[in-house]
């Protein structure tokens, strides 16, 4: 029952009046052109904006406007920022079961509730952009590592569809989709000395799979674009971007002074937050 709590909250947060106002810039526009070029042009493996290759972003984000907009009827407001509410709703499901697997039930109603009504990420599952389904595949890779090590029985698979939403988010958004599960997971099992998770060969078959995905949509990709195109993504767009974006390079200490406003209201329990879990010791910090 209080997982439908979680859900009815997100859906009556997210869903509601999606159309109701224009595309902002400078995102909005510019991700719901790349997908009416791909309805257009029927080119999915390589995204294009104003007839030239996109270089920022690989493909799958931008065909599921697609998609949505073919359900819909029509590419408009609503058909380009449904698929960030729904995964955005998606994910108040992720962290119930998280936080119920991690601690309790409560525990899960309250972390699904919170997030849902934190400022920057309702916002975010309101707008066409890419972060709210990046969020999904980080948790839902997260989440799928964790019920795996902690069941002996079906860990494989387990593993398996967490290295596929690894592979998904990488569709989305490249380095991100790896980098935030590796520091999560690899800092949790450090901190419990759990050696064991990254020497389990219950990985190898997933990585396997995890290669084949990426591997095979970088094959598809340099038959259409060629090598020019490879270079442009993962190269001068991507890793060069990773150390410097222009208009997104920020100091250090960027979030330390942005999360406070970004996440409001429930920003302002954080230092009392932490302080209850450092008294608790390790089980509240879990």
């Amino acid at each position: 029952m209080k997982v439908l709590v979680v859900l009815l909250c997100g859906v009556f947060l997210f869903l509601p009046n999606l159309g109701g106002w224009d595309l902002w810039n400078p995102d909005e526009p510019r991700y719901a052109e790349i997908a009416r070029e791909m309805l257009t042009t029927h080119q999915w493996v390589i995204p294009h904006l104003n007839g030239e290759v996109y270089y920022d972003k690989p493909p799958l984000f931008f065909a599921m406007i697609a998609g949505t907009s073919k359900v819909l009827g029509g590419l408009d407001e609503r058909a380009a920022r449904l698929p960030s509410a729904i995964f955005g709703l998606l994910t108040l499901l992720l962290v119930y079961i998280l936080g119920k697997e991690m601690a309790d039930e409560r525990t899960g109603l309250l972390g699904g509730l919170v997030l849902a009504s934190s400022g920057q990420y309702f916002w975010l599952s309101r707008r066409a952009n890419i972060d709210a389904t990046l969020t999904f595949t980080t948790t839902l890779t997260i989440l799928l590592f964790l019920l795996g090590y902690e069941r002996e029985k079906g860990r494989t698979f387990l593993y398996l569809l967490a290295y596929l939403s690894m592979a998904a988010g990488v569709l989305v958004k490249l380095q991100p989709a790896v980098i935030v599960p590796a520091l999560a997971l690899g800092s949790y099992y450090l901190w419990r000395k759990e050696r064991r998770f990254f020497l389990d060969p219950s990985h190898l078959p997933g990585v396997f799979l995890f290669a084949g995905v990426i591997g095979g949509w970088l094959l598809l990709a340099q038959r259409e674009g060629g090598m020019e195109y490879l270079k442009g993504l993962l190269f001068e767009k991507t890793a060069l971007t990773f150390f410097k974006t222009p208009g997104h390079d920020r100091p250090i200490y960027y979030y330390l002074y942005n999360f406070p406003g970004q996440f409001l209201p429930w920003s302002i329990f954080l230092p009392s937050a932490i302080i209850y879990a450092l008294k608790r010791g390790g089980k509240a910090m879990a």
